[in-house]
């Protein structure tokens, strides 16, 4: 085996075959590139693929963005915050009913007492 010659043939072989993954994976991404209309004027525009996938991590971005903010209006309506807008900034804070509710929640999650062992609760 030391020493044992490789034809180019094999060795171009080899080479593509190292590629071809990463090959399938970019020709399918080019696919859906050009199925995709915003994807698609970003390639005429002559973004490139690169300009593709900055778009759509900017998309992926605001996506996000948008689920926080329906998030965080859900939880205004359920009552469960407060926020507080002045100009630029929002600050939130917790009402009593999403006190109990935090609460609650570190009860639940909290870590289980070990075999033989238990917790006293007293209220007063």
């Amino acid at each position: 085996m030391k020493g044992e010659r490789i034809s180019k043939t094999k060795q171009f072989f080899l080479f593509i075959g190292e590629r071809i993954l990463d090959t399938t994976v970019e020709m399918a991404d080019l696919f859906v590139a050009l199925t995709d209309p915003q994807d698609y004027r970003e390639l005429a525009a002559g973004g490139g693929m690169d300009g593709v996938h900055a778009r759509r991590s900017q998309r992926r971005e605001f996506t996000i963005a948008s689920e926080r903010r329906r998030l965080l209006k859900r939880l205004e309506e359920q009552r469960w915050i407060v926020l507080h807008r002045s100009g630029h900034h929002i600050t939130l804070g917790l009402t009593a009913k999403g006190k109990a509710i935090m609460r609650k929640e570190k009860i639940r999650s909290a870590d289980r007492c070990p075999l033989g062992q238990g917790v006293l609760v007293t209220f007063d």
